[in-house]
């Protein structure tokens, strides 16, 4: 009770996503106010089996969460927009779109109920009380892999530095190129390699 025009509730769980109405009791459950109020019960992305995919699109995304139903009817790729096919309430499938250049976007399900597209990425991004703060897709020009950060970005020219790359896609064949010097990287995961930085004429920015 907050005051007599102002209530607060605390919504209980439910297992999948749907519209429900709210109705109020004053005197224990034996009857109810007249629904005028709905509560919209949203479907969470846990995590995209493979968020890569080539910029020509195409690519089979299995996404993983919670709540997924008949509602879950659309997949959200940044701002672009592809059908859901849902086939459990913790599992569904996509078909990447295309996109113009190789980028990162945020991933997103949403129902052909609602078109605030915008609104659905802001509440897998921003809520506080999600299991994840959003997930990605990211497309690429190189089929496979990407690299999303390396670090450290500044060595000695001596060389001999230990160099992290995080991305996706990598296996135990997998090199770097510092400049026009390759170097064979140590596999630690899929997600990560470890390269030895070779020795560089000083002062001076290379490409990786």
């Amino acid at each position: 009770f907050v005051d007599s025009k102002t209530i607060k509730c605390i919504a209980p769980m439910r297992d999948l996503a749907e519209l429900v109405p709210v109705s109020v009791s004053h005197d224990g459950g034996s009857s109810w106010s007249t629904t005028l109020a709905y509560f919209e019960y949203r479907a969470v992305v846990d995590y995209l089996d493979r968020p890569l995919g080539h910029v020509s699109g195409g690519e089979t995304v299995s996404v993983k969460g919670t709540g997924f139903n008949y509602r879950v009817s659309l997949c959200v790729f940044g701002n672009k927009v592809v059908p859901a096919n849902v086939s459990s309430q913790y599992s569904l499938t996509c078909i990447a779109p295309r996109s113009d250049a190789a980028v990162k976007v945020p991933f997103a399900i949403t129902s052909n109920s609602s078109a605030l597209y915008d609104e659905y990425l802001e509440f897998q991004f921003k809520d506080p009380l999600s299991k994840v703060w959003g997930s990605w897709y990211v497309y690429s020009e190189n089929p496979g892999f990407y690299v999303e950060s390396v670090s450290p970005t500044t060595v000695s020219t001596m060389g001999g530095t230990p160099v992290t790359v995080v991305g996706e896609g990598f296996d135990r064949t997998s090199h770097c190129l510092f400049g026009d010097t390759t170097v064979k990287a140590q596999f630690l995961d899929a997600m990560t390699v470890r390269c030895i930085s070779p020795p560089h004429a000083p002062a001076s920015d290379i490409d990786f």
